[in-house]
């Protein structure tokens, strides 16, 4: 039996801290594919000055364009229009808020990528976009954006999960 062909456009979308960027590198070591991370088009300065939406529509495009990609992030103005385009969908999905949290925290100690306001404000955004609350109420969420996609969706919980669908892939 032949396998399927490897997709060449994959968007890896899912919870923060869950290892999206890592299963991004992974996976275009993997099957040399460019990698890009949403981050880099919507962040002016990293988690604090935001480039505006038309900047960043505009440079995910060109991205979203091209026959080769692997495109990992969860600002939601840029997972839209990668959603028609991506042969595969990863949602990476904590089971629980605290695991999450958990991670998120251990992150901030190992790694000193942010300050600890803005862990918090990072803690915040997590619980808001989780439970639907505060300026996250009126948005859509990742399951019910991917809910038209299911064909193309693979959903890992766990980074076991992970490491096996890398493996098998």
């Amino acid at each position: 039996m032949e396998s399927p062909p490897r997709p060449q456009r994959i968007l890896i979308v899912g919870d923060a801290g869950r290892g999206k960027t890592s299963l991004a590198k992974k996976l275009a070591k993997k099957f040399s594919l460019p990698s890009h991370s949403m981050d880099s088009f919507l962040w002016k300065v990293k988690f604090t000055e935001e480039h505006d939406r038309t900047y960043t529509l505009q440079h995910i495009e060109k991205i979203y364009s091209t026959p080769e990609w692997i495109v990992e992030g969860t600002t939601r103005h840029l997972v839209i229009p990668g959603l028609q385009r991506a042969e595969l969908i990863i949602f990476l999905r904590f089971h629980n808020i605290a695991a999450q949290m958990i991670i998120l925290l251990f992150r901030h100690i190992t790694k000193h990528e942010e300050s600890t306001k803005d862990l918090f404000r990072l803690l915040r955004h997590v619980v808001y976009k989780r439970y639907g609350l505060g300026y996250m109420r009126n948005e859509i969420t990742l399951p019910v954006l991917l809910k038209p996609f299911t064909h193309k969706v693979v959903t890992l919980s766990s980074f076991d999960e992970m490491k096996k669908f890398v493996n098998v892939s």
